[in-house]
């Protein structure tokens, strides 16, 4: 039987059922979701309990006398914090993947070494044959380098390294030893530094894709990527000036520690580059192959056998780090109030966070992070650790605002990580002060858009656009027409009228003659040297440097002050799962084509991570 609602009465009665019947339908699905989150909730807090309880059971870490502090190398030292979060932690582990340890931490427990009569030398560990990965960079191995070479010339206790195969930056780290040790029948890289970036400019043009690039700066080379089948002689040319002197630092500083000359090792570089952990050996730069029964028994001397693991006594860098950070805030309870903040940002600046899992910048959260600091009257002073390639230029724009008004309340000291380029560079212009790594690439002072044009492609497969508007420029994003003059000249005067902005917020920063700055600009990569040279910066130094100066333009002198990190990421679940993923894929790859598996080169938003390291 059908029934047919024809007049005003039964309309409402059959619109009054639906909506009951709809209203149904979301209490249920809403009851559902929220009961499911609840359950979720205590299944995940009972989890975390019997992981902590079961941890309690275990034995607590402490440092005994005599003990050795062994660094593992596999284990990540990373920026920032974020592997805290306790579910990332509980999860990482049940998936067997290795702790991480902050880089201040790591850096701090090594100089606290130095003077810790329980600690009578550092082991270098690395097991796993890590030829590629690792979450630091090339300013945080330098940093660690310095470090540790700190700690053998200031106490006089060893050092000895321990592997099983390892990439340059591994190997960088370990030539610091006062011996290294190395697995029989494996491979070390000492293959300089280099990589390769993929353009796109051919492959567009053979299938009729139009690519629209408006530059401001002959040496910005972003755009590059999909307009041409290579670098531009001028963008080539600087990359590779400054890629040499960070090579020249990183062998000469090998050189110094092997006790060689640094052509020795460019001629390793160039005639060898991946070798035998024998061929290592006999070249010098290893002392001995031992397996690592051996490597215990030759640094048994050093240390206090344990009864209980037949072993010398030690400490890993994760619990030394932590029973100090422990004793440390025990200590500043009673004896400060005065707070200073390290504010990290890392990754490609965006205005909010993109749909994937990378470690980036958000514009929006970081800018809210910065305001709740600059109220904060316990906070007298401000770190911000910048490891960014750039991004975003309105992202930028606004964080360069709040740093500038944040500088205006309490002192701000930029501290450079492995590069603060373009829009990393300008939200660290306003700042008090700037201090780079020695490995530090800074700079790229430039803008650019890029919009591209598929019609002539779409067309030739058999689909077309027809448009509706209410002007010329209703659409501006379209990729379904070619790009007219007037928007061409529109295109130009919004980018160029960035770049101008740009160089006066640096030159204002910088307190640079506007005259001087085009020359300093215009795209320009610079190493930390350079970039000293050109005042964009007015130190080079770590990041206790940069700790150190914020507290003397705070006024706080030597007293102990307590120190707050904030770090401008967060932990998702499904990002994490598919990162998780991601990385067994990639290393079951790498198992499949054996050790020689192609070294490739994930170049960032703009110019950088040319080399391999």
């Amino acid at each position: 039987m059908i029934t047919c609602l024809d007049n005003e009465a039964d309309y409402r009665i059959g619109d009054q059922a639906a909506m009951f019947s709809m209203l149904k339908k979301v209490f249920f699905r809403l009851l559902v979701g929220i009961l499911s989150w609840v359950l979720l909730l205590f299944i995940s807090m009972g989890f975390l309990f019997g992981m902590l309880f079961w941890s309690a059971k275990g034995k607590s870490p402490k440092v005994e006398p005599g003990s050795l502090l062994v660094i593992n190398l596999a284990e990540d030292i990373i920026e920032t914090a974020q592997e805290e979060n306790t579910l990332r932690k509980a999860l990482m582990g049940l998936l067997g993947s290795p702790a991480s340890t902050s880089l201040r931490g790591a850096m701090k427990a090594i100089k606290d070494a130095q003077q810790d009569e329980r600690i009578r030398g550092i082991v270098l560990k690395l097991e796993g044959t890590q030829l590629m990965g690792g979450s630091f960079g090339l300013s945080e191995a330098k940093e660690l380098h310095d470090r540790l070479l700190s700690f053998k010339k200031g106490c006089g206790k060893p050092i000895h390294a321990f592997m099983d195969g390892a990439s340059l930056k591994y190997y960088y780290l370990a030539s610091v030893a006062d011996s290294i040790s190395l697995v029989p029948e494996s491979l070390i890289l000492v293959n300089g530094l280099g990589g390769n970036r993929l353009f796109w400019g051919g492959f567009f043009e053979k299938y009729g894709i139009g690519v629209h690039a408006t530059v401001c700066g002959t040496h910005k080379g972003g755009a590059e990527v999909y307009t041409r089948t290579g670098f531009s002689p001028e963008v080539k040319t600087q990359m590779q000036g400054v890629l040499d002197l960070l090579w020249n630092q990183v062998k000469g500083d090998i050189a110094a520690s092997r006790n060689c000359e640094p052509e020795a090792i460019q001629k390793i570089s160039d005639h060898m580059g991946t070798m035998s952990t024998n061929e290592a050996v006999e070249q010098g730069l290893a002392d001995e192959l031992l397996y690592w029964d051996g490597f215990l028994e030759k640094i048994a001397p050093l240390g206090i056998l344990d009864v209980e693991t037949q072993e010398v006594r030690q400490v890993s860098l994760a619990n030394y780090v932590a029973l100090n950070a422990l004793q440390d805030a025990k200590s500043l309870l009673t004896s400060s109030k005065d707070q200073l903040a390290i504010v990290y940002a890392q990754g490609p600046i965006y205005s909010q966070s993109p749909s994937r899992s990378e470690r980036h910048i958000n514009g929006l959260s970081l800018a809210e992070q910065l305001r709740k600091i600059r109220k904060d009257k316990k906070i007298k002073a401000v770190v911000l650790r910048i490891d960014s390639p750039g991004g975003s230029a309105f992202a930028a724009q606004t964080l360069q605002r709040e740093v500038e008004l944040l500088n205006k309340s309490k002192p701000v000291v930029v501290s450079m990580s492995n590069y603060a380029a373009s829009a990393g560079y300008m939200i660290a212009a306003p700042a008090s002060a700037i201090i780079a790594s020695p490995m530090t690439i800074t700079g790229s002072i430039g803008a650019y858009s890029l919009s591209f044009d598929a019609q002539k492609a779409a067309n030739d497969h058999g689909l077309f656009w027809d448009k509706i508007s209410t002007g010329t420029y209703s659409d501006p994003f379209s990729i379904a027409a070619p790009e007219t003059p007037e928007m061409k000249e529109r295109r130009q005067q919004l980018v160029k009228g960035t770049y101008r902005s740009f160089v006066n917020l640096v030159a204002q920063g910088r307190n640079i003659p506007i005259e001087s700055m085009d020359a300093i600009a215009n795209g320009n990569v610079w190493s930390s040297t350079q970039a000293l040279e050109h005042r964009l910066i007015d130190g080079i130094g770590d990041l206790d440097s940069a700790i150190q100066k914020a507290k003397e333009l705070a006024g706080l002198g030597e007293k102990p002050i307590k120190i707050k990190e904030f770090a401008n990421d967060s932990f998702h679940l499904l990002d994490f799962l598919m990162t998780q993923l991601r990385s067994a894929l990639v290393q079951g790859v790498l198992k499949g084509q054996g050790a020689l598996a192609p070294l490739g080169s994930p170049v960032d938003s703009d110019l950088l991570k040319y080399y391999v390291f």
